[in-house]
């Protein structure tokens, strides 16, 4: 069972104009400042936090209460409120609906065991269509997207991380056909992925380990040991 949360600016769209029309860069050193608190705060605690909208994240909680929550998400910025809203389920897209449906101010509702996969490109580099950051963009974006369908298939949510990373909050479905993603990134997008993948109570160990396993492929392919998967169990 996993717990996730849902963390929304509250009110953010009506606030937003009445900044004027010279807001943008406002927003978005805003939303990385949000952003950059509070996945500090939850990492504290154990927790993982991943951005979903710029105005909206999702964060592994397992083991974390209502309590620690609102400790969580107040007083980050005077200018935005914090509401969250936790559900938990037999796989991270349960969770996520039951988080959906619950509404902010509901309890905490459980989670005791969280699964992580860790990809990453491998060459992205020296590959001819990222020769430009519109190109690089590009074969990242339809990356993502075969990504959010396959994990979407399996109960899974997959995440962009920045630069070539992606991180998924695995079902078990996605643990045990991490080789056939991987795969089919290869087949559809000519794209070579490597995979760590960590098992632990908690979000941020799940993804230390998910991260020690992709260190690992690394490791072995700078010996001569091609190998796309790893996985690590805490």
């Amino acid at each position: 069972m996993i717990q996730l949360s849902l963390v929304r600016i509250r009110g953010y769209g009506p606030w937003t104009l009445t900044l004027g029309h010279d807001r943008e860069h406002e927003l978005q050193i805003l939303q990385a400042s949000v952003y950059g608190t509070l996945q500090r705060r939850l990492s504290d605690l154990g927790c993982l936090l991943f951005e979903n909208r710029r105005d909206e994240f999702v964060a592994i909680t397992n083991g974390l209460d209502r309590a620690g929550h609102e400790a969580a998400i107040r007083g980050i910025d005077p200018r935005v409120t914090l509401e969250a809203s936790i559900g938990s389920g037999g796989t991270p897209l349960e969770a996520d609906r039951a988080a959906s449906l619950a509404g902010p101010g509901g309890p905490a509702t459980g989670g005791d065991s969280a699964c992580v996969m860790h990809l990453d490109v491998d060459g992205m580099t020296g590959r001819r269509g990222s020769s430009t950051a519109g190109g690089a963009a590009a074969e990242i974006a339809a990356l993502h997207s075969l990504l959010w369908s396959d994990c979407m298939a399996t109960g899974s949510l997959a995440f962009f991380m920045g630069g070539d990373n992606f991180m998924v909050a695995a079902s078990e479905e996605a643990r045990r056909g991490a080789r056939g993603l991987v795969g089919r990134a290869e087949r559809e997008l000519g794209i070579l992925l490597n995979c760590g993948i960590g098992s632990a109570r908690t979000g941020r160990e799940a993804a230390r380990l998910a991260t020690r396993s992709l260190d690992g492929i690394r490791a072995k392919r700078a010996a001569g040991t091609r190998e796309r998967v790893g996985e690590v169990a805490g």
